[in-house]
C-alpha cells in the first residue's frame, strides 16, 4: 500500500487564513452586561453625553421627555465615584441581566445601584432600567422611596 504525501496548502492561501483569523480575533465584541452597566457612571460624569453614546447604552431615544429624564437621572448619579460590580445575574432564556453596583459617595458613604439590561452577548446589551439613591430611570409612578445608602459612622 502506497502512502500519499500530506496535502500542502499554498503559502499564499495559508497567509490569507492567518490574516483573516487575526482580523476576526481583533474585532471587539459588544460589552458584557457588567461593562454596559458601568458605562452609566462614565456617562454620568460627562458634561453632556452625545446621542451616539446614549444610543450605544440605552438604544434609540425617540421621546424628548424620556431623553430629558435620562439626562436628569445621570446628573443625579454624577457625584458617585469608583463604581464596582457586586453581582451579575442573567436569565438567558429571557435575554435579561441584572447588575448590582456599589459606588462611593462624596463624604465617604456608599450607594447601591441596580441596573436591568436586555439583549445578548452577540448583539449587545441595552440598559432598560436603573435605580439608586434618589434616582430611577425610567421613573415609576409613584416612586418607591429614595433607595439604599450607607454612611460612615458619626465621628
Amino acid at each position: 500500500m502506497r502512502m500519499r504525501p500530506p496535502a500542502r496548502v499554498p503559502l499564499a492561501a495559508f497567509g490569507l487564513l492567518v490574516v483573516a483569523a487575526l482580523l476576526a480575533c481583533s474585532k471587539p465584541g459588544p460589552p458584557a452586561p457588567a461593562e454596559q452597566a458601568l458605562r452609566l457612571f462614565e456617562l454620568a460624569g460627562q458634561e453632556e453625553p452625545t446621542e451616539e453614546q446614549l444610543a450605544a447604552c440605552f438604544g434609540p431615544l425617540t421621546d424628548d421627555t424620556e431623553r430629558a429624564a435620562l439626562l436628569d437621572a445621570l446628573d443625579t448619579m454624577a457625584p458617585a465615584s469608583e463604581p464596582a460590580v457586586r453581582a451579575e445575574e442573567r436569565a438567558s432564556e429571557l435575554a435579561l441581566a441584572v447588575v448590582d453596583i456599589t459606588a462611593t459617595l462624596p463624604g465617604g458613604g456608599t450607594a447601591d445601584y441596580s441596573v436591568h439590561l436586555e439583549g445578548n452577548d452577540e448583539e449587545g446589551w441595552t440598559v432598560r432600567w436603573f435605580r439608586g439613591p434618589g434616582v430611577e430611570w425610567p421613573r415609576r409612578s409613584p416612586p418607591r422611596g429614595q433607595g439604599l445608602t450607607s454612611s460612615p459612622p458619626p465621628e
